[in-house]
């Protein structure tokens, strides 16, 4: 009798003096349904204890208030998805159809949501060694990585994130892989893609960061991100291929511990400028004889031959020039023999006699 009176003056308070119908059926309907006093779920936490009536008074007050905390208040595991399952429905929130447990009951959730929610229905429809699959085309065509998180192989979670994530260009989703190499291609697609340095350093793998700093330096021509290379030869590849395309011979000293490289970036510079004044900066003396040696030709001039560091490089520029020129004179400052008479016999055949 008294629980009976209780609950009269609940129905007072929940519904006012105006005597308004509880609102049944699909809770959509609520929206058209006013009364007198909001019951809260303080309220039914206040008048109720653990009992059906309680988790319906809370069912009502949370889809009211489009509260799905509220729904957690719930015990009965009927009422509580049914609560998930409104709000859901109310929201068009994907999301909260998780929390309902009840598997048939989780189908009807998402089966009731707009169109376009419910490709996520099909999936749980397929038996469970096919869902992995499902959520992974899902993730693509959604281009939603969300739906990657509910894929079961680890391994398979990270391949769609990675996917998902250099798909949609979106490096929050490469972060969220756990797998280091498949973090990193992701990560790495990015970078190169979005030309963002700063990606790069987050790479882990340090060859796979050292690379993608070497593109993107040459691809904005911006020799400062080279010295973040961490690899010597490559920051050195780096340096040189710089040099020569923004065209500053300047760079080339930024090749360190690496004679044959920056030599061989002065050597370029010799031969593009047809300027002997690179080949001084050479450090290597045979390196520095032969970029002299193709000037001496370049620039009809042989006395630069006389100059070189080794007698057998002065005879060889010399026999060169003097062959090339068909000028016997010159093959006689030869000293090496062979060469000499190499020199002589093709100045001679090019003239017709020896001058």
């Amino acid at each position: 009798m008294r629980s009976l009176v209780l609950m009269t003056v609940f129905a007072i308070v929940l519904f006012g003096c105006t005597s308004t119908p509880t609102p049944s059926g699909n809770f959509s309907n609520l929206s058209n349904y006013t009364t007198s006093k909001i019951i809260t779920i303080t309220d039914c936490e206040k008048l109720y204890n653990h009992s059906i009536a309680k988790d319906e008074c809370i069912l009502n007050s949370s889809v009211h208030a489009l509260d799905a905390l509220g729904c957690g208040k719930v015990f009965n595991l009927g009422i509580k998805d049914e609560c998930f399952s409104r709000i859901a429905n109310s929201t068009g929130t994907i999301s909260l159809c998780d929390n309902v447990t009840r598997e048939r009951a989780r189908l009807l959730c998402l089966a009731s949501l707009p169109e376009g929610k419910t490709a996520l229905y099909n999936c749980l429809k397929l038996p469970i060694g096919e869902r992995d699959g499902c959520y992974h085309n899902l993730a693509l065509e959604k281009a939603n990585g969300e739906y990657c998180l509910r894929i079961v192989n680890k391994t398979g979670i990270d391949e769609c994130l990675s996917k998902a994530g250099m798909s949609q260009m979106n490096i929050t989703l490469c972060s969220r892989v756990v797998g280091k190499r498949l973090r990193d291609d992701c990560t790495y697609y990015f970078a190169i893609s979005t030309n963002d340095t700063e990606s790069c350093g987050k790479i882990n793998s340090e060859a796979v960061r050292d690379d993608c700093r070497l593109r993107l330096a040459v691809a904005k021509m911006d020799e400062s991100i080279c010295a973040e290379i961490s690899g010597r030869n490559l920051m050195n590849s780096c340096f040189e291929s710089i040099a020569q395309i923004k065209g500053v011979p300047g760079l080339c000293e930024r090749i360190s511990q690496n004679t044959s490289m920056r030599d061989g970036c002065y050597y370029y510079f010799m031969e593009q400028k047809r300027d002997i004044g690179y080949c001084t900066l050479i450090a290597v003396n045979s390196t520095r004889d032969e970029c002299t040696a193709y000037m001496a030709q370049k620039n009809n001039n042989i006395t630069v031959c006389f100059g070189l560091t080794t007698s057998l490089a002065i005879d060889e520029c010399i026999h060169d020039y003097g062959s090339s020129h068909k000028n016997a004179t010159y093959c006689l400052n030869i000293e090496n023999l062979r060469l000499k008479d190499s020199c002589l016999a093709l100045a001679a055949a090019g003239s017709g006699s020896i001058k």
